[in-house]
């Protein structure tokens, strides 16, 4: 465990400060309830058959069980003639606290076994001619499951970010000072049976960016705020 906690968290003074917030977080009052029912309707958001796309399966928070705690998760799996099976999941929280946080790609494959590989920050061009930075990795089922190239970010008040240390103090803060802060995390997997070479991760990664291109050009303006620039209460 300790080993684990140092590969995730390796300043051991952030582990300190997560800690002392924790502890000192009941002290200062009860934060206010989760408000589970709060949604903002992605289902609405995304077009059921955008170009080429075709959607072959999807899963809402309508059909998961009342033990989610986050808000709203949003699972579709695309399928594309050239570029192949590529899954988009959207996750929304109105609270940034331990219990109802966001889920962590890198961290919550490894802790059940995947094998994960994590790749430097990508770049994501948007059509308005701004670009994003997105976390990226590989992840491989234990028991030679799924495998499938992965990017991803959230989405804050502040803006996008992909630093998950700093919503992991974010979250302690929140608890801290009962004041929850809403986020939403995107994510693209693209799937592949063969043996990963650089060639197929770089053709993997060009079916993320042609679907999210897709995606984007299909959506309006408060989706693509919502996914691409901030979340903000007005938003909702």
């Amino acid at each position: 465990m300790v080993s684990m906690l140092h590969r995730f968290y390796p300043n051991g003074l952030t582990l300190v400060l997560l800690g002392l917030l924790a502890v000192a977080g009941p002290l200062l009052g009860h934060p206010d309830k989760f408000d589970r029912s709060q949604r903002v309707g992605f289902a609405t958001m995304i077009p059921a058959r955008m170009g080429e796309w075709d959607q072959l399966s999807i899963k809402d928070s309508e059909k998961l069980p009342d033990e989610l705690d986050i808000n709203e998760l949003y699972q579709v799996l695309y399928s594309h003639p050239t570029y192949g099976q590529v899954a988009l999941t959207l996750e929304y929280t109105s609270d940034s606290r331990r219990q109802f946080e966001l889920h962590y790609p890198d961290i919550c494959h490894s802790i059940r076994g995947d094998r994960v590989v994590s790749y430097p920050l990508r770049r994501l061009e948007l059509s308005d001619g701004r670009s994003i930075d997105v976390a990226s990795m590989e992840w491989q089922q234990r028991n030679d499951g799924f495998s499938a190239v992965t990017a991803y970010w959230y989405v804050t008040p502040e803006g996008v970010t992909v630093d998950s240390m700093e919503l992991k103090i974010k979250q302690a803060l929140a608890g801290l000072f009962s004041k929850p802060e809403q986020a939403v995390m995107v994510r693209f997997d693209a799937f592949y049976e063969q043996t990963l070479s650089p060639k197929k991760r770089t053709e993997l990664f060009a079916a993320i960016n042609a679907l999210n291109r897709q995606i984007e050009s299909e959506i309006d303006s408060r989706a693509g705020t919502m996914i691409y620039k901030r979340f903000e209460m007005e938003d909702i």
